[in-house]
Parts: C-alpha cells; structure tokens; sequence
C-alpha cells in the first residue's frame, strides 16, 4: 500500500498527472481538427514544457518563501528534492529537444505564452511594488485559462495550417472555449488555497463571493464553453456530445469540492478531470 501512494505522490506531485492532462488536451484539438502534422512532437513538447513550467514555479516559490505556508506537495518536494532537480531538468531537455522538432512559427505563439509563465512567478515591480502576476488580486484563474487555451488550441492549430490559422475566427472562438473549460477548472484551486490565499493576503473570488457562488461561477464557464464548442461545430456530432459529457461530469465533481479535501484529492481527482474530454471522446468514438 505504501508503494502504491509513493507512486501516486511522484505522479502527483512530480507534475506528471498535469502534464498529461495539458497534452491531452492539445491531443484533443488534434482531434477535434483531423489535423495529421507534427502530432507525436507537440503531444510530447505540451506534456515537457507543461511539467518543466509547474516544477519551475515550485522551485521559484521556494526560494521566495522558504517554509512558509508549506503543502502536502511542499513537504513531499522537500523530501525528494534530488529527484525533483532532475525532473526539472529532464523537462527542460524533452522541451527543448521536441520545440526544435517543430515549425519555427510556433514561436509567435509561445513567446507570449512563456513571458507570462515567467512572469507568473518571478517578482518584478509593478506600479512601483515588487510583485509577481500571481500575486495581483483575482488575475490568477485568467492568466492560466489564457496560457492553457494557447498551448492547447493554437499550437496545433499553428503548427498545422501556419500563420494563417491565427487569422481564422474559428479557431479563437475554440480557443475561447478551451480557456473557459480550464477556467471553470482553475477557480476550485482557489477554494482549496482558501486559507493559505488568506495567510498571505492574496484576495481570491472565493474571498470575495464565497465558495458557493465560485462554484457557479466555474459551472457557468463550462456551459458557455460548450456553447462556443457549438458554434465552431455547427451541428451535433460525437464530439460535441463528448465535450458536454466531459463539462458535465466536471461540474459535478465541481460542485461536491469543498476546502475540507485534501491536497492530494484535489490534486489527483480535480486535475485529472482536464482529461475528460479526450477520455469521453475515445471512449464515444467505438459506437
């Protein structure tokens, strides 16, 4: 048993689980578009650079705040820091190596996508006060929903049908979507960080409306998701059933969070639902 949750914690906390959800929804947008280039590299180059940018915040946080306001993740990171340098630079390497396998274009799109991940974390001044993105109050759950939808729509997007993809209003609706669908996913990380937000003074919606008006909040993006999925089908196929079965099941898993669960519940349980819509849509494509 405690092989069993020593492996969970790795691929938990390692940011093993994240980055498999972040490329499954890039997979998903392949899908979504039968697009037929560069597939295995970007699924690859999303799940490196995705588990490389949630380990770097990590090892930036720990050296801005020490020990202070310490997770479950925290204390695990603490114990196997060794292996957690080397998933930081194993990253690094697979990103680096699976960026150079890719269309150079894809730059137009991930250098806005890594300035804001820097910047997320790293303290600059602003306004005259040393701060970092993630610190200003309420913009946390937009930057990710805006990072994620980039990553998991327009790369492939780009990757396959070039600049010109960029200028099709199609694919900025579905983008839009893919944003609001990590939104609605983003805000309940809120309504677990409630009281370490509140330790550090980081106003957060669920500080400001409560955790219940959050979570409608956070269910009332997944419905106009869907509705923006709609409009870029424009009719009912099997993938739209399968993102709104997706929506569906998230908001349930939504609506039963509270702040009472643990770290690893949210973890495993919440960010895994990011895989939702592949796994629907797999699972939908056998009938």
């Amino acid at each position: 048993m405690n092989q069993f949750k020593n492996i969970v914690n790795t691929l938990v906390y390692g940011n093993f689980v994240i980055a498999l959800c972040a490329s499954s929804l890039c997979y998903f947008t392949i899908l979504f578009f039968s697009l037929e280039l560069y597939l295995l590299e970007t699924v690859l180059f999303v799940f490196f650079s995705t588990q490389f940018t949630y380990i770097f915040h990590r090892k930036v946080d720990h050296l801005y705040y020490g020990n202070r306001f310490l997770t479950p993740q925290d204390n695990w990171i603490k114990q196997h820091d060794r292996l957690y340098s080397w998933l930081l630079i194993m990253s690094f390497v697979g990103s680096f190596y699976f960026y150079y396998q890719l269309p150079k274009a894809t730059i137009v799109i991930l250098f806005p996508l890594i300035l804001i991940s820097l910047l997320y974390v790293i303290k600059l001044n602003f306004f005259g006060k040393s701060t970092s993105l993630r610190l200003i109050p309420f913009l946390k759950p937009f930057l990710i929903a805006f990072v994620w939808g980039g990553i998991a729509s327009f790369l492939p997007l780009i990757i396959n049908g070039g600049m010109e993809a960029f200028f099709e209003l199609k694919y900025h609706i579905y983008a839009i979507a893919m944003g609001l669908f990590v939104f609605g996913q983003t805000i309940p990380f809120d309504i677990r960080d409630y009281e370490i937000d509140k330790k550090s003074n980081l106003k957060t919606l669920p500080h400001a409306l409560g955790n219940g008006i959050t979570k409608l909040i956070s269910i009332s993006a997944y419905g106009l998701a869907l509705v923006f999925v709609y409009i870029v089908s424009k009719h009912i196929d099997y993938q739209l059933v399968a993102l709104a079965s997706a929506f569906i099941i998230s908001m349930v898993i939504i609506w039963k969070l509270s702040s009472q669960k643990s770290d690893l519940h949210f973890s495993l349980l919440h960010e895994s639902s990011l895989a939702l819509p592949l796994i629907c849509f797999k699972i939908l494509a056998f009938f």
